[in-house]
């Protein structure tokens, strides 16, 4: 006789009073989950990597209070990767509003001060934030992380040109929330 086949639900009841019941869930969406973070961080493979442990870690210590549902036990972990994703763009935005703090007044020339660059920067991450993270992701691989553009198509599995009219799109976004006309 074959054991009955157990649902998310099932595995997650075991797994309140076993841990290792864990085990096949992890199996099971840890692939997927690490694919969904990883597009939400724009490739970067070792924070996806951070961001999916985390999501587990706190899916096991979660498990007592959470309850069977008519949802899906895979819509409640993506819910928390969102949160530990949440977590981490506060985290790196509050780094970031340190750092302008503590940017010294530095004469550049051609500009006022370094706090006008800094402005800049600020006003270019709020226009940033407001795009779709497909535009945030291509835009951040190539010019944040450097990356060419057969690397970002491994990364993204679209098309070296799909991947460049998602970026020409996105900069023509970006220049008209930026107030900015192309040259004619």
């Amino acid at each position: 006789m074959t054991a009955p086949v157990l649902d998310d639900w099932d595995l997650v009841d075991q797994a309140r009073t076993d841990p290792a019941a864990f085990a096949p869930l992890y199996r099971t969406h840890h692939g997927p989950l690490f694919g969904y973070i990883l597009l939400r961080v724009g490739g970067r493979r070792e924070l996806a990597e951070d961001i999916t442990s985390e999501t587990f870690v706190r899916a096991l210590r979660g498990l007592p209070g959470v309850r069977r549902t008519a949802n899906p036990f895979a819509a409640w972990l993506y819910a928390i990767a969102r949160n530990v994703l949440v977590d981490h763009y506060k985290r790196a935005s509050t780094r970031f509003e340190q750092l302008v703090d503590e940017t010294p007044e530095v004469h550049i020339p051609g500009q006022r001060c370094a706090t006008d660059a800094v402005d800049a920067a600020v006003t270019l991450r709020g226009c940033l934030a407001g795009m779709s993270a497909a535009d945030q992701a291509v835009l951040a691989a190539q010019f944040v992380h450097g990356l060419s553009w057969a690397e970002i198509a491994d990364d993204d599995g679209r098309t070296v040109g799909a991947l460049k009219v998602q970026r020409h799109r996105a900069m023509g976004r970006l220049r008209q929330q930026l107030g900015i006309r192309e040259a004619t």
